[in-house]
């Protein structure tokens, strides 16, 4: 399937470079699938020529890999992450908190980080609730306050219960 895909993707097919991307993004399988190696930076790199073609599936994955890879997002990415989350979109508001918390991509800015994983927390996003926590907890970006911490974490393994409650993943 992967020659297939790779054949597609370099003749510009948004689809088929998505499909590529997650067959280098994927960890169980990619020597099944015919991939000399798991690649995240590959599956970055098509991921990112599928978005710029309107792809939202592919930007999704991208936000994915920016909230929870260790990957740097390019200055375009960043642009991405910024609309989506002024839009409301609260995974893209916590991959923006973590690239401004670690710096990847962007200068490290614990107040910016603090800033998006408010936006995201307030619409329920779990990790962005335990973010909080640790801010609080470490007084990175926000004043320290164990009282605080504790509600942030509190409501993050909340949240966690209740997605294990109805079946569902962390």
């Amino acid at each position: 399937a992967a020659s297939w895909y790779r054949k597609a993707a370099d003749e510009g097919y948004a689809e088929a470079e998505e499909r590529l991307g997650n067959l280098y993004e994927s960890r169980a399988d990619w020597i099944e699938k015919g991939l000399d190696r798991f690649d995240q930076q590959q599956a970055v790199y098509w991921y990112s020529k599928s978005a710029k073609q309107g792809n939202d599936d592919a930007r999704k994955r991208l936000v994915s890999i920016y909230g929870f890879g260790h990957i740097s997002p390019d200055a375009e990415s960043i642009q991405w992450l910024i609309a989506a989350g002024q839009n409301g979109d609260a995974n893209s508001q916590y991959a923006l908190g973590k690239v401004y918390e670690d710096g990847r991509g962007v200068a490290k800015d614990f107040g910016q980080a603090f800033i998006w994983y408010q936006k995201s927390a307030k619409q329920g996003n779990t990790n962005a609730d335990y973010s909080l926590g640790r801010m609080y907890d470490s007084g990175s970006g926000a004043t320290k306050n164990h009282l605080e911490a504790l509600h942030f974490y509190r409501v993050a393994a909340e949240g966690v219960a209740r997605v294990g409650d109805r079946g569902g993943g962390g």
